[in-house]
């Protein structure tokens, strides 16, 4: 086994191919399969490792709690590549998803699911159903839950009534989400233009008043850089 470990990854490089029938495509879901099972059952009843078929599973949900992308699988047949991204994850995620119910906090779905609306603004279970390797049909179950019963997603108006709606985030998922979500630009003459209005008028800003003006957080309103101090005008003319 090779380990290269820098600030950008850490890549594990394993002699052999996977175990059959286990692919990069499938080894999210595909049943446990040790390669030598009578090993395996040693390790488990010496209580020198955890239960079989948990290890790939923590490594998504680690990654993706930890704001960062899930791990990718190479297979070239004579061996196996294991990489997870190093640096920092993305805070504004990490805090949402500290601030989910903890069942949803912790489903691997769900976080695959949020992870790819950060960079996308729809879904459907289709597009998903590759992202987290299960049918198309226990996809949509996925997103009908995590519409219905989080309160996370709404179907689009025009494919609500279809078997495989197209999501997306609620506006107030979007706003939980703040900075995390790429997609969602603001013009910063238009952020500025809207700063000075209000100086202009009330002659101070606070963070509260970010809030408001441009539906964010208590923490995106901080991060901007044109509202980190409070504002007030050097004079009236």
């Amino acid at each position: 086994m090779d380990i290269e470990h820098s600030p950008e990854r850490l890549v594990i490089t394993s002699p052999g191919g996977l175990v059959a029938g286990v692919t990069p495509d499938n080894i999210l879901t595909h049943p446990s399969t040790p390669r030598n099972r009578l090993l395996t059952e040693t390790i488990a009843a010496l209580q020198l490792a955890e239960r079989t078929g948990q290890g790939i599973d923590r490594a998504y949900r680690e990654m993706l709690r930890a704001g960062k992308e899930p791990p990718t699988f190479e297979d070239s047949g004579t061996l196996v590549r294991a990489t997870l991204s190093g640096g920092i994850g993305n805070d504004a995620f990490v805090r949402f998803v500290g601030e989910l119910p903890a069942r949803a906090g912790r489903d691997v779905n769900v976080l695959l699911a949020l992870s790819y609306l950060r960079g996308r603004s729809t879904i459907d279970a289709t597009r998903l159903a590759a992202v987290i390797q299960r049918p198309v049909a226990e996809t949509q179950d996925v997103l009908s839950a995590m519409a219905d019963d989080s309160g996370l997603l709404e179907a689009t108006r025009r494919t609500a009534r279809r078997s495989f709606p197209t999501y997306r985030l609620r506006p107030e998922t979007v706003t939980a989400m703040s900075r995390a979500v790429s997609y969602r630009s603001r013009s910063v003459d238009g952020m500025d233009q809207k700063v000075t209005d209000h100086v202009r008028e009330y002659g101070f800003v606070t963070n509260r008043t970010i809030q408001r003006l441009f539906d964010i957080q208590v923490y995106a309103a901080r991060d901007l850089p044109e509202c980190g101090p409070v504002l007030r005008p050097s004079g009236r003319g």
